[in-house]
């Protein structure tokens, strides 16, 4: 009868420690599951990052090509200008010789 007893009490624990365990692995299944789902996560940030990288710098390229325009027509614009000055100031001073020269 003690033998029983000793192997119930031994039974019970070795019981309880397989639910234990049981629960341990779920546990860890759950966290490996977690931990793969965070590194696809974060290798899929890793590309949005690279292609967003190649986007700016795609996009500071075509900044700077829009500013060198930019500078170009502005410089045109100004030149433009300077000659419509130029036209009229020339076509002002003919208009008072002229009328200089009537008079």
């Amino acid at each position: 009868m003690p033998n029983q007893t000793i192997i119930e009490n031994l039974q019970n624990e070795t019981d309880i420690l397989q639910t234990s365990l049981s629960e341990k692995e779920r546990l860890l299944n759950i966290k490996e599951n977690q931990t793969t789902k965070l590194e696809t996560e974060v290798t899929h940030l890793k590309k949005q990052l690279s292609t967003n990288r190649s986007y700016s710098i795609t996009l500071e390229g075509k900044n700077r090509e829009l500013q060198g325009s930019n500078m170009i027509a502005t410089q045109e614009i100004m030149l433009s200008h300077n000659k419509n000055i130029l036209m009229y100031n020339t076509h002002k001073t003919r208009m008072l010789t002229e009328m200089k020269q009537r008079t």
